[in-house]
């Protein structure tokens, strides 16, 4: 789902992965936890809870295997790398984990709907999945963890936005706005936000301008993550990359985001088509670090 990703607590780490939500919801990147104000720790009966969601899919055939979320607790069971699924949890989260082309990823998460549901290397495993989940309990979303804020997080991220966002303004787009901290509490991470009408020419030529990806800071950050196998945030001392989003506010969706099950009105495909080229184009220079060093995750 390229074009409609949010500004969720992925995008809060998008400084320190690089992809935010786009590779981290395909499964090219480790998924990030929620945020919260404090850390937390899962339970034992977390972990035998994952490990009998473990041995029920396996036994139906299932690649999967345990993993662990940024708290370094093997509570997490995640589709084995080099295999394609699609998935939609009772509470209507989604997961993906090895598509890259989107309209083939939403085709599928469409013929799911609002779930539950599980297609995996194309074939249906629903009756499986949610027969599991009923057995055993597994929560995907409690199994990934709390993680706290680190304090003034979001300040570096706006500093960084507004440095892009000058940039952009010096070249040629004097109605770019600097981004804002985020009301206390939130987990909506601050965004320079690009007008809907710029063309795939002009995006190519601001972002030559004005650079949104610095392979240098990636590779301090991925030495970081390799040194703390436990994060409770991003690098202290190195600086976000900005995010940038494309505005969507034209293309109807419930609550402004896509949800399991939504489709476009009549009309609206190809401008979501075009939008997500935009976004493959923002994150064009990252995409091609992270295939190269795809290790981002606690080791």
């Amino acid at each position: 789902m390229k074009s409609l990703p949010t500004r969720t607590v992925f995008l809060a780490f998008a400084g320190v992965i690089g992809l935010a939500t786009l590779l981290s919801a395909c499964g090219s990147q480790p998924e990030l936890p929620s945020l919260s104000e404090s850390p937390t720790s899962s339970s034992p009966g977390l972990q035998q809870v994952a490990l009998d969601y473990l041995a029920c899919m396996t036994a139906e055939g299932l690649p999967m295997e345990l993993a662990p979320n940024l708290q370094g607790e093997m509570v997490m069971v995640v589709v084995n790398k080099g295999h394609d699924a699609v998935w939609v949890n009772p509470d209507h989260t989604m997961g993906f984990a090895g598509y890259e082309k989107s309209p083939e990823l939403a085709e599928i998460a469409g013929r799911i709907g609002d779930g539950p549901g599980m297609v995996i290397d194309g074939v249906d495993h629903t009756t499986t999945f949610v027969a599991c989940l009923n057995q055993t309990g597994y929560d995907e979303t409690a199994a990934k963890g709390l993680v706290p804020l680190e304090p003034g997080y979001f300040d570096k991220q706006v500093e960084a936005n507004n440095r892009w966002a000058e940039c952009a303004r010096d070249h040629g787009w004097p109605f770019i706005h600097d981004s804002a901290p985020p009301e206390t509490g939130t987990v909506e991470a601050p965004a320079v936000v690009l007008p809907i009408t710029i063309t795939e020419d002009q995006l190519r030529q601001l972002l030559k301008d004005c650079p949104n990806f610095d392979a240098g800071q990636a590779t301090k950050r991925l030495e970081w993550y390799q040194q703390t196998p436990v994060p409770t945030g991003p690098p202290p001392d190195l600086m976000p990359d900005p995010i940038i989003e494309i505005d969507q506010s034209t293309i109807a969706m419930p609550g402004g985001v896509p949800t399991a099950g939504w489709t476009p009105a009549p009309g609206q495909q190809d401008e979501m088509q075009r939008v997500d080229h935009l976004y493959e184009i923002i994150y064009e220079a990252s995409a091609a670090f992270f295939r190269e060093h795809p290790s981002t995750g606690p080791t």
